[in-house]
């Protein structure tokens, strides 16, 4: 081992990456690369140089064979070490990153920081890039961990969908206001008592509660226009749709128990969280 790959190795294990060790060396990343492969680099601080370090190490490797695996590096160093890997440019990076989260592929190249007029043919081709296209494979690999989803939160989501009650989320009704011209309100005198009154009309009134105090999960649309503002729940016929097919919606079902007992539990948060919005509006 020659005294360069010796202090490449050195650059390594300080946290030095691939692109910064080939440019200080004058040599290709492939060729760093391959000297990480051939002298079995690592990071963990110790030096595949001094023998005796390299052979405690491979005995405590051996030794540890039949221990329980180690726990997962962090998701950040894992990404880190991946970014090296793939050798993307930045522009790729943010691409990738913003593309996993919305998959719309020249949005995600415009806020990547490509032209908007050249964002079609750009983000078509970093799809088509091999690099590109395996950081996002990865990347989605890494959310699908993360989400862990459980069937007990598409059940309940879905329950609350299917029992929601727009009342939790307006309040409406009617009420009575003057009758306005020219900005004044209009001022009539009264053939029975002879006095002057102002003319009223009733009309309907739709107020909106406030954010604490709603479920947001099951809006699906708040819309404001001229004719006033509109509260849109999601689908309940879909989510009824969906508990059917799940729970068999018969007597003999096996999952009735645990339908009716999802319903109790639904029943009593409303009722605590009327209750803590009541202690609130008291205080």
């Amino acid at each position: 081992m020659t005294d360069k790959i010796k202090k490449a190795e050195k650059d390594y294990i300080n946290g030095a990456k691939y692109k910064d060790i080939a440019s200080k060396y004058s040599v290709s990343i492939n060729t760093v690369k391959s000297w990480k492969q051939r002298y079995k680099w690592c990071r963990n601080g110790v030096h595949t140089t001094e023998k005796k370090a390299y052979t405690k190490k491979k005995k405590e490797r051996i030794q540890k064979s039949n221990a329980p695996p180690k726990k997962e590096e962090p998701i950040q160093q894992k990404n880190n070490e991946a970014l090296e890997e793939y050798e993307l440019t930045e522009r790729q990076r943010l691409f990738a990153e913003i593309y996993v989260r919305t998959p719309i592929a020249y949005k995600a190249a415009i806020k990547a920081g490509y032209s908007s007029n050249s964002a079609f043919v750009e983000s078509s081709n970093l799809l088509r890039n091999p690099k590109v296209k395996a950081y996002i494979d990865y990347l989605k690999e890494l959310k699908r961990q993360a989400i862990n989803l459980e069937i007990e939160d598409l059940v309940d989501l879905n329950m609350r969908i299917a029992f929601g009650d727009i009342k939790d989320y307006v309040s409406f009704g009617q009420r009575r206001i003057p009758i306005m011209n020219k900005g004044e309100p209009v001022v009539m005198e009264n053939p029975v008592t002879g006095k002057k009154e102002v003319l009223t009309k009733i009309i309907n009134t739709i107020q909106l509660k406030e954010d604490y105090e709603v479920d947001g999960e099951i809006i699906s649309e708040i819309k404001t226009s001229r004719q006033g503002t509109s509260v849109k729940l999601e689908d309940k016929q879909k989510a009824i749709q969906w508990l059917t097919d799940y729970f068999g919606w018969n007597p003999e079902s096996k999952h009735k128990k645990e339908f009716d007992s999802k319903k109790m539990e639904l029943e009593k948060e409303k009722l605590e969280h009327q209750k803590d919005i009541d202690d609130k509006k008291y205080w």
